[in-house]
């Protein structure tokens, strides 16, 4: 992925929905902003996509996979359904799918357009 602009802040009435997905749970959080205010200092692997992309299902059996390698508690992935939340996507520049991005710091550090292999994700990620 390439560097990025910095996340710019949302106004108070942004509403959005994220979801933590991790083996044992999945948490939600009320908004983009909360969820990456959740995991300040650690990257986070946000995944954009939707219910009706045939290469968004084949991503997440790839970030199962990722998961697998890296050890469940090496990495946070993160969902956002762009068809429920469009102005997220908006803010990220979304314009296929499935869209990865990688945030520290409210940055974004690294940007995968496409279906990614399970492979080079965690060759990505350890470069990081």
């Amino acid at each position: 992925m390439e560097e990025g602009p910095a996340v710019p802040a949302s106004s108070s009435h942004e509403k959005s929905s994220a979801t933590a997905l991790n083996a044992a749970s999945r948490i939600k959080f009320k908004n983009l902003d909360d969820m990456l205010d959740s995991f300040p200092r650690e990257p986070v692997l946000v995944y954009f996509s939707s219910a009706n992309c045939g290469g968004c299902h084949l991503q997440k059996k790839e970030l199962s996979a990722l998961r697998i390698q890296m050890g469940d508690n090496a990495l946070k992935i993160l969902s956002i359904d762009t068809e429920k939340w469009p102005h997220v996507g908006k803010r990220f520049q979304i314009r296929s799918l499935p869209c990865l991005l990688v945030i520290k710091d409210k940055q974004v550090l690294l940007r995968l357009d496409g279906l990614t292999k399970a492979d080079d994700l965690v060759e990505q990620m350890r470069s990081l």
